[in-house]
């Protein structure tokens, strides 16, 4: 987990130093925070684990397919 922290304090810096915390790309930002967190906490681990299925299924499919044509359908199908 430690990872993560350094992870996300880099990447909190990295968009600091682009300067993409002003103008619109911060409205942007705040608006998509406010609905993402707004929800109530049923409906947000329901959603984690349909996506967390979404994700296994993928996996799932890109093991089974044979042909690289066929894993990248595989992955990108569930998406």
């Amino acid at each position: 987990w430690i990872g993560n922290i350094v992870g996300g304090f880099g990447f909190a810096i990295l968009t600091e130093l682009c300067g993409l915390n002003e103008g619109g790309v911060a409205k942007l930002a705040v608006k998509i925070l406010e609905g993402k967190t707004s929800k109530g906490w049923g409906i947000i681990f329901l959603r984690g684990i349909g996506c967390n299925w979404l994700v296994c299924m993928a996996v799932y499919l890109q093991t089974m397919a044979q042909d690289m044509s066929g894993k990248y359908v595989g992955i990108i199908f569930p998406i």
